[in-house]
């Protein structure tokens, strides 16, 4: 009785825990756990006739705890992302449930239900394994605390159906059922914080493309009042270029002059076209080529590179194409160039070279500044992490570029570098 009730108070407790984050963070699973912990309270005061009622409400409890168990494994494990017909398994599973325990109640038998519940829920252990194995992290939780249980309730199976006499007087069902819900509760916890990091990204994420949009909408602006004011000055020098032409057919200083300073008007129109469409966000999905991505962020970045004394290199070893959004990658691709840009004018590198290298499912963005320090290497794609608090940078460059590879382009960023040289690998799956 002592165990009892300790057995009976920690369940309670951690009911009410769960019932509490339910209605703080609205995630359902906190609120099928603490349902199911609820009902598996009231079944074993029944099975201990602390409380007696009849055989119908014990396998109503019965039922009640399995659907609820189901519940409560396809929300926490994520079924509907990481196992969709399992998904679909569990709802025909509790259909049938309730189906079966219809039929066992209009005919009154309920002697199916006399069974070995280790091996009843024992598939729920194999499908979080499978689902640890897909790539989700909080489902090892889920894996222990089952595994845990159901080691513990087969011990308590092997005594109920006298296949050995093992230990009769402890309670290993109930020791189980509380080592189990503490783990789940912390489970349950765990993936939480990553739904909430997982919100974090997206708003990064959303901030940065209203940056896009935002720069965008502006340098639109600046293109609507410079386009009239060029047009006008290229108007004039054409007229100039006409008159000179007609009054002095020898003048060959001036017609030059004019010929590029003209050249020099279509450049700053060309510039402000490209500006203008790098920095729109994208809407649509494109069809597009690597190398061609390649050149826009060259048109952008060329002349500060030229500037520095830097020769850019473009390696087109082989050629893809991919259905995307050609602008993200753009920026990806210009946020790597502009820090290997920073590191090869900050150390003050003789002979500075960049190169880009386009081979089938991979670019690889390389420099000669040095490399970074191992003590960092492993921080690098970590957010708000920056290795030049001198300015106002966040450090989101690479954090945020590693995010947008992953969620728009299902690609990885690697890092290799030698003594010299550093390379960024970006690489679609």
């Amino acid at each position: 009785m002592l165990f009892l009730g300790f057995y009976f108070g920690t369940l309670a407790m951690i009911c009410l825990i769960n019932f509490h984050w339910y209605n703080v963070t609205n995630e359902k699973s906190y609120l099928y756990l603490a349902i199911f912990k609820t009902f598996l309270i009231l079944i074993t005061l029944q099975t201990n006739q602390i409380v007696v009622i009849n055989e119908f409400s014990i396998i109503l409890n019965i039922n009640i705890i399995f659907i609820y168990a189901l519940l409560f494994s396809r929300e926490f494990l994520a079924l509907n992302i990481y196992a969709k017909k399992m998904y679909v398994a569990i709802n025909y599973t509790m259909g049938f449930v309730i189906l079966y325990f219809t039929y066992s109640t209009i005919t009154g038998d309920y002697s199916n239900y006399n069974l070995p519940y280790s091996l009843i829920f024992s598939p729920l252990f194999l499908l979080s394994v499978f689902i640890y194995l897909r790539g989700f992290e909080p489902a090892k939780y889920y894996a222990l605390a089952w595994g845990i249980s159901l080691s513990m309730t087969g011990l308590s199976d092997i005594n109920r159906f006298n296949i050995a006499n093992f230990y009769p007087d402890i309670p290993f069902t109930l020791i189980g059922h509380i080592i189990e819900s503490v783990i789940l509760s912390y489970a349950i916890s765990v993936k939480t914080n990553l739904i909430i990091k997982e919100k974090e990204v997206q708003s990064k994420i959303l901030i940065h493309q209203a940056k896009l949009a935002a720069m965008g909408h502006m340098l639109e602006n600046i293109s609507h009042q410079w386009r009239q004011p060029l047009n006008r000055i290229s108007a004039f020098m054409i007229n100039m270029h006409t008159h000179i032409k007609d009054k002095y057919k020898d003048e060959k200083y001036l017609s030059d002059a004019l010929n590029q300073s003209q050249l020099q008007l279509e450049y700053m129109s060309n510039t402000i076209n490209d500006f203008t469409n790098f920095n729109k966000q994208s809407t649509d999905k494109e069809n597009f080529s690597v190398s061609s991505v390649i050149s826009d962020v060259h048109n952008i970045i060329g002349p500060t590179l030229e500037k520095n004394s830097i020769l850019f290199d473009t390696k087109i070893l082989n050629d893809f194409s991919m259905v995307s959004y050609p602008n993200e990658l753009a920026q990806v691709i210009l946020n790597l160039i502009q820090n290997a840009q920073d590191a090869l004018v900050n150390r003050e590198v003789v002979q500075p070279v960049i190169v880009v290298i386009i081979d089938k499912n991979r670019i690889s963005i390389q420099d000669n500044a040095g490399g970074i320090d191992d003590e960092i290497v492993a921080q690098i794609f970590e957010p708000y992490f920056t290795t030049n608090a001198k300015t106002s940078s966040l450090g989101l460059g690479l954090y945020m570029s590693k995010i947008i590879l992953e969620k728009y382009y299902n690609a990885k960023i690697e890092l290799h570098q030698t003594k010299q040289r550093i390379s960024f690998n970006i690489i679609f799956m």
